[in-house]
């Protein structure tokens, strides 16, 4: 998982899907406990991020599917062809393989699926 949004609530998405990994923005709190700020580590920058994990595991991007709702995932879904927007941002719609504006997000993943379906995409193992 990657998410413009704070550890905190990134981990518990985390772990409620059983994600091997996630990397999102961390708060910071001193010694004591007190609030400190946030370290900025995604940002619009998820498309470097998530490339670099494809390298790591050597899963080519054209296999990989991207799922996003804002203007920070623009790159991400120009670097990955296949991308689900969910209740996107107006820009993010025309880089969207599939737009879910409405339903439910299992609707969206449903409508990516026969996208994929009638695309016969390489997502298929070989």
């Amino acid at each position: 998982m990657i998410s413009g949004g704070l550890d905190l609530h990134v981990n518990a998405v985390k772990e409620a899907v059983n994600a091997d990994d996630a990397v999102s923005n961390i708060l910071v709190f001193d010694e004591q406990g007190v609030f400190q700020g946030v370290r900025a580590i995604v940002g619009m920058n998820k498309d470097q991020i998530a490339l670099e994990y494809c390298k790591q595991l050597g899963v080519p991007p054209d296999q990989c599917l991207v799922i996003g709702d804002s203007i920070n995932d623009i790159t991400l879904f120009k670097a990955f062809k296949n991308s689900l927007a969910i209740y996107p941002h107006e820009s993010l719609v025309e880089h969207a393989s599939v737009v879910c504006d409405k339903g439910s997000f299992s609707d969206g993943v449903k409508k990516l699926l026969e996208w994929l379906k009638m695309k016969k995409p390489v997502l298929e193992s070989t």
